[in-house]
């Protein structure tokens, strides 16, 4: 990148000798033409000097290369004629197009244009560009916005600059007026309009640059370097803050507001982000730990139910060993019924039962056994008065 700065250098100081050498060792002088009713890029202040912020990019490029400029001031119309007439050598702003680069050669672009459709508020008929259909549109005469009305098919009449397009449309006439952002925030400020809006519009910023007239390109290349030398330098970016900055930052307090309060509000985001996260942790732990309890709650049960299920199945089994030993053959006395035990004892038929079981026993007595042994009882009962045994 070096090396092919100093190749441009080197040509450009090479075309100056030899400028220098056709010219008689004196410098050509550059024509320039240049508005007086576009501000801030290019005006007459208070007391009729030129300035402006093209204006001055263009005297410094002129200082910073040894240019000699003679400075035409015109009307835009007027100006665009001088150039196809081969009166002009240099336009000090140009928004970039197509059809102009036939006579023209355009620099690098020196700042981008916005551009706003101005409508009076009591026209609540045009809420949008869409709305420009049968209504007549106020642009410059041979202007980037002329060029725009004729290509959309929009009614439109021309005015000689954007100051007269303003006091028109607030005086009634026409209704509405295309003019660049930067110049309505600064004429309504110097005119004191009021009664007017912008509504949206689907133009995009436009480029301006210098204007060239074909076949300088020496000229447009030491232009060309000029421009990256002061931005380089930071010059470019100084002219800019000057005549655009403070126009900008006069429409963003909202904006600068943002930024003395991003200070307090970053520092106060992240803190809060911070309590967030520590209280998301506290909280996941708190759950974790409620969880943790009621699953070794939930694992006391199951433990408790395991130990009731084993001891209920070591109770059944019991009971079914139990079961198995009185299935068996079992001795028992033909006389008195006592059952003889795997020890040899004999026992009584209840005990034994009682023993080997859970079972348990209630005596009493059977009808047979009751006629046996109380035969008088039972006499009684059949003449009609029943008498309780003794």
């Amino acid at each position: 990148m070096r090396t092919e700065s100093r190749v441009v250098k080197g040509l450009l100081f090479l075309g100056w000798c030899m400028a220098q050498v056709l010219w008689g060792g004196a410098s050509p002088r550059i024509v320039v033409g240049t508005r007086t009713q576009t501000p801030p890029y290019e005006y007459s202040d208070d007391k009729g000097r030129l300035t402006g912020y093209c204006v001055e990019v263009l005297q410094a490029c002129a200082e910073n290369s040894g240019l000699d400029l003679e400075i035409r001031r015109s009307s835009n119309t007027q100006l665009w004629d001088a150039m196809d007439r081969g009166e002009l050598d240099l336009i000090s702003a140009a928004i970039y197009s197509e059809d102009r680069t036939r006579t023209v050669d355009f620099s690098v672009p020196l700042a981008y244009v916005p551009y706003i459709l101005l409508v009076r508020k009591e026209n609540a008929g045009i809420q949008s560009e869409r709305d420009l259909q049968g209504k007549e549109l106020l642009v410059v005469e041979r202007s980037a916005m002329m060029r725009y009305a004729t290509a959309r098919g929009l009614r439109h009449r021309s005015v000689p600059d954007y100051e007269s397009g303003l006091m028109e449309l607030v005086a009634g006439k026409g209704d509405a007026v295309l003019v660049p952002k930067f110049t309505w925030l600064y004429l309504s400020k110097q005119l004191h309009l009021s009664g007017l809006q912008a509504v949206s519009t689907e133009i995009y910023p436009e480029r301006v640059c210098f204007a060239v007239r074909k076949g300088q390109s020496t000229l447009l290349a030491t232009l060309n370097e000029a421009v990256f030398q002061l931005k380089s330098s930071g010059k470019l970016d100084e002219i800019y803050d000057r005549h655009l900055g403070s126009l900008e930052q006069s429409q963003l307090p909202f904006k600068r507001a943002a930024r003395k309060m991003a200070v307090i509000l970053v520092p106060a985001l992240m803190l809060l982000g911070f309590l967030a996260q520590l209280a998301w942790t506290f909280s996941l732990r708190s759950q974790v730990r409620r969880r943790t309890s009621e699953l070794r709650l939930e694992l006391g049960r199951r433990e408790v139910a395991e130990a009731e299920l084993e001891s209920t199945v070591e109770r059944l089994s019991k009971a079914l060993h139990e079961v198995h030993q009185l299935s068996g053959l079992l001795p028992i006395c033909a006389n008195c019924k006592k059952i003889r035990d795997s020890h040899g004892t004999w026992q009584p038929l209840e005990g034994y039962i009682s023993a080997k079981s859970e079972a348990t026993f209630s005596h009493g007595i059977c009808p047979q056994c009751s006629q046996a042994l109380y035969p008088e009882y039972h006499a009684e009962e059949s003449e009609g008065h029943p008498k309780d045994p003794e």
